[in-house]
């Protein structure tokens, strides 16, 4: 795993913020890739140099997970803010009622069920369960 602190001081410290929006949602992969190298060119530090190598490599490894723009396009979402909020809200709403009381290692049961019901699964989960 490649050591991210550094990767940050070496490279997002010092570009702003919108330079790293416009490569992950307009460039993808192809133009994050090659961000990653011309800064890989201008270490001169073997740690930074390493964890920038490292870096591209658990990139590309994610290569297929990079396709912002074509999500955008088609109108999906590129975050998992939709899911934690949905999960706050909903599934939360769900445990906090007035005398419920749940055994930890049953919560997540219930967050499977949840998430079936509020995703209009649970049919087709049901059509499919062995």
């Amino acid at each position: 795993m490649p050591n991210f602190g550094i990767f940050y001081h070496a490279v997002c410290k010092r570009a702003t913020p919108n330079v790293i929006l416009h490569l992950t949602l307009y460039t993808g992969y192809d133009g994050i890739h090659d961000f990653l190298e011309r800064k890989r060119v201008e270490q001169v530090d073997d740690a930074k140099v390493e964890s920038l190598e490292g870096v591209k490599g658990y990139l590309a490894w994610l290569r297929h997970r990079l396709c912002y723009r074509e999500r955008l396009l088609e109108g999906r979402a590129i975050g998992s803010g939709q899911v934690e909020g949905a999960c706050k809200n909903l599934i939360g709403a769900r445990l906090k009622q007035t005398g419920a009381r749940w055994r930890g290692d049953r919560i997540n049961r219930l967050g499977i069920i949840c998430s079936l019901f509020y995703a209009d699964q649970w049919d087709n989960y049901w059509k499919n369960a062995k």
